[in-house]
């Protein structure tokens, strides 16, 4: 019994020798971080030695510098601009192809009388829409308060009108290929009656 009175005694003095070496280890770690963060943060960063090179002088320039810089590429920008101006203009010339030619748009060439039809029907909601903008556009004209506004207005009223009429000749140009359409297939029905005789 007083070997078992001893065993017990001497565990219980390992298990507080134990804990209280683990919490000493622990006081300890937490005082050497302390320690060392402390005495980062007292010593500001050395400051590095700059060796300044060439390529480094474009950090140097002053902002009446650059504004200079930027002056005279854009005065660069325009000179190659109006120097390339006349040959773009004469390339242009030469390559832009008439508008009559060719007919209408491949969008507005009907394959039958009822692709006619819906392309008619979207043409006349087109020239509904676009009359009712240039309506608009008319009453804001005529309460207009500047002159500034006015010529706005009137440029605006003078775009819509061209693409109205633009519209209007597309819409009539579907009516006629809708005749011609019904033109051929009353001709392909007549010309069928024959030949099955």
């Amino acid at each position: 019994m007083k070997s078992r009175l001893w065993l017990n005694l001497a565990s219980a003095a390992l298990a507080i020798t134990a804990g209280n070496s683990a919490l000493f280890a622990q006081d300890f770690s937490e005082m050497a971080y302390k320690e060392t963060s402390g005495k980062t943060a007292s010593h500001p960063p050395q400051k590095v030695h700059r060796v300044w090179t060439d390529d480094d002088m474009a950090s140097v320039k002053t902002a009446a510098d650059r504004y200079q810089d930027q002056k005279q590429a854009l005065a660069d920008q325009q000179a190659a601009a109006n120097a390339a101006a006349p040959a773009q203009a004469k390339q242009q010339k030469t390559t832009t192809p008439d508008k009559k030619v060719g007919g209408p748009a491949a969008l507005s060439n009907a394959k039958s009388a009822e692709d006619a039809d819906r392309m008619i029907a979207w043409e006349q909601r087109d020239i509904d829409a676009q009359a009712e903008f240039v309506d608009k556009v008319s009453a804001e004209l005529s309460q207009a308060s500047t002159q500034e506004e006015r010529e706005r207005l009137q440029k605006r009223l003078a775009e819509r009108q061209q693409i109205l009429e633009q519209v209007k000749q597309e819409h009539a140009a579907l009516v006629a290929q809708k005749k011609e359409l019904l033109k051929r297939a009353a001709a392909g029905a007549n010309g069928e009656q024959p030949q099955g005789q």
